[in-house]
């Protein structure tokens, strides 16, 4: 059997090694370059998704701070109503947030003044910190248990209130027995002890302090206002746009209004109809140009050839 030696040149082996770190090298400038592009993607996501959330925020912003200076009108609300009630929360809570539980609180008439509303809110504050619960569930569980005369929501902040015991007080405050109470008189007899067993349960949290929590809730929540300052600058633009999308949204909807009136059937068998009319017309014409043409050629042909015969071909023979 014959052999067939095999020889490694070494300008062979160092072309080969060049060549594959020439591709390893344009492999990793390639995986960079994706990373790059993907990393770009996620940013422009992230700050797309910012701006739509700063936009929402500031419109549901406007429609709050509408019904909330409306609605502060009932209580004498001064134009620091929104700032007591950040005090009172020590910032933890942003704008929007706020305004929400102050607009129900109202609604559900649970308050007389805005300092009435300040107090209410530091007391819901401080008690659901205590039980490791979050400014904003606090307010919900103390404006929601008073409105709705929940004792169940009430619980959550360990608010425990005697229906009855607070019926019979109130009712020897005004002069009645509980059974002669009116609806709106129980209701104002049921806040008032819990107004009163809050303050005792705060009386005993002594003095207020910070925590890590409350900090970082503070900065989330000056984070969210600044979004929704933000978004208020860009209303304007973006309202010019959506009302530019409406219109042409208007318009595309009479053109399919429109369109959906039209009798497709009847409008196509009647361009069929007058293409068949145009086509037999233009057969007609057509026939009637070569009629006529023929016509023109009996008539015109024999003196031509009569003009040759007599008159060309002579003078050419001469």
């Amino acid at each position: 059997m014959a052999d067939f030696p095999i020889k490694f040149r070494p300008e062979g082996i160092r072309s080969t090694k060049s060549a594959i770190k020439g591709l390893n090298g344009a492999t990793k400038s390639l995986g960079s370059s994706l990373a790059k592009i993907g990393a770009s993607v996620v940013i422009a996501k992230k700050l797309f998704d910012s701006i739509k959330g700063s936009i929402e925020l500031a419109g549901k912003a406007q429609g709050l701070s509408q019904a909330f200076d409306s609605l502060g009108k009932g209580i004498n609300a001064s134009s620091q109503f929104l700032d007591k009630l950040k005090t009172a929360t020590d910032g933890t809570v942003n704008s929007v947030e706020l305004m929400e539980k102050a607009n129900n609180a109202m609604t559900l008439g649970i308050v007389e003044s805005e300092d009435q509303m300040a107090e209410l809110f530091d007391t819901a504050q401080r008690l659901g910190k205590a039980l490791g619960v979050d400014t904003t569930q606090a307010l919900d569980s103390m404006v929601t248990g008073m409105g709705r005369q929940s004792k169940l929501m009430l619980d959550n902040l360990g608010i425990i209130v005697d229906t009855n015991k607070a019926y019979e007080t109130y009712a020897k405050e005004i002069g009645k027995s509980a059974s002669q109470l009116t609806d709106q008189e129980k209701k104002i007899a049921f806040n008032n002890a819990v107004l009163a067993e809050s303050k005792r349960l705060v009386e005993g949290l002594g003095e207020e302090q910070l925590t890590m929590s409350d900090r970082i809730a503070i900065a989330k929540s000056q984070m969210q206002d600044l979004g929704t300052t933000f978004g208020t600058l860009l209303m304007p633009l973006v309202n010019q746009a959506l009302d530019l999308f409406n219109r042409f949204g208007l318009v595309v909807g009479k053109a399919m209004d429109f369109a959906k009136n039209v009798d497709w059937a009847g409008t196509w068998q009647n361009f069929k109809d007058q293409a068949s009319l145009a086509y037999d017309a233009f057969i007609d014409i057509s026939i009637l140009t070569f009629e006529y043409l023929v016509s023109i050629g009996k008539s015109i042909i024999p003196k031509i050839f009569s003009f040759l015969v007599n008159t060309v071909f002579p003078a050419f023979m001469k």
